[in-house]
């Protein structure tokens, strides 16, 4: 019995101790993450504006196995869409959309995981460099909660790795 007392204390203490961390991480974060295309604007901004076209090389979709894509008129550009579902647990899936469109310098990415109404704010910018292109991603992760935020410490490896 004393040793349940033990335990108990123990994990109010180990809970409060996190607790009081988690004042110190940010509700949301930010963060830039700049790529350089050795490819000159007019062959990488369709690549970006055409869903179908970004799953096909993008990482974040690549690496999901046994997934359904579905893509949602317009197939390009302002107004596009897709979802992505794991066919075999349907609980691991998403919304990406395309909000808006600045032909050849900018756009502006919404994407929803899950059954969380948080979304990721992802936008591009495109700076052509002659025959290259630099993209330059700003991504602004969603609010989490009190107890979930510890999340955004790991959120920017996670981003990056799949840009």
């Amino acid at each position: 019995m004393r040793a349940f007392k033990i335990f108990i204390y123990l994990g109010i203490f180990l809970f409060g101790i996190y607790s009081l961390s988690m004042f110190l991480v940010d509700e949301s974060k930010s963060f830039i993450i700049e790529k350089e295309i050795k490819y000159p604007i007019d062959k990488v901004f369709p690549q970006f504006n055409n869903l179908q076209n970004f799953a096909q090389w993008n990482d974040f979709f690549v690496t999901k196995k046994g997934y359904k894509l579905s893509y949602y008129t317009p197939y390009e550009g302002q107004g596009s869409s897709m979802n992505y579902q794991n066919m075999k647990t349907k609980s691991d899936y998403g919304d990406l959309f395309i909000r808006y469109e600045n032909p050849f310098s900018t756009l502006k990415y919404q994407l929803f995981e899950g059954k969380n109404d948080n979304r990721y704010s992802i936008n591009v910018k495109f700076v052509p460099q002659g025959n290259k292109t630099k993209v330059i991603w700003f991504v602004h992760t969603p609010r989490l909660p009190f107890l979930k935020r510890s999340l955004n410490l790991l959120s920017e490896d996670f981003v990056a790795g799949n840009i």
